[in-house]
């Protein structure tokens, strides 16, 4: 990706209305709550990729910096104990459901392979959808169906 030609930047007036948006963003993202302030964070990580383009850089550079610079920021407040301690799972609860999950998307896999291709003449509309609607049903599992009805 090219640089933008400074001429489309004239007095670096696109620069001091990004630079503007940054600082009242940066006074807004103190104020708000969380997830708030978890858009006004991406926001800020693009205008300043936006102003790092306009200082000629390139995009993918652009982008790298920005992973480096949130690489650093979480590991900093790792360090600084600012980070909200992860739950650990409930031992044996997680991994029975994950595996007879997958047991059922496998077994309706091993049945439509034995079923083979659709008869001809059958739409071929009708056919995905009632392959998607298996697929679901296999996915959510008996427990599920058994709510929705």
């Amino acid at each position: 990706m090219s640089p933008i030609p400074p001429a489309r930047t004239p007095g670096g007036r696109a620069r001091v209305h990004i630079k503007a948006l940054i600082t009242e963003a940066k006074h807004g993202a103190e104020t708000t709550p969380a997830p708030a302030q978890m858009f006004f964070s991406g926001m800020l990580s693009g205008l300043a990729a936006a102003v790092e383009i306009l200082d000629g850089g390139t995009a993918e550079g652009s982008m790298e910096t920005m992973v480096n610079r949130l690489s650093a920021a979480i590991g900093q407040a790792y360090l600084d104990g600012q980070l909200p301690p992860q739950p650990d799972p409930p031992i044996g609860t997680e991994a029975p459901a994950a595996e007879a999950d997958v047991k059922r998307v496998i077994d309706l896999y091993e049945q439509w392979v034995k079923a083979g291709p659709p008869r001809p003449g059958t739409s071929i509309a009708r056919e995905w959808d009632r392959r998607l609607a298996e697929l679901r049903a296999a996915i959510h599992g008996p427990a599920d169906q058994t709510k929705e009805q």
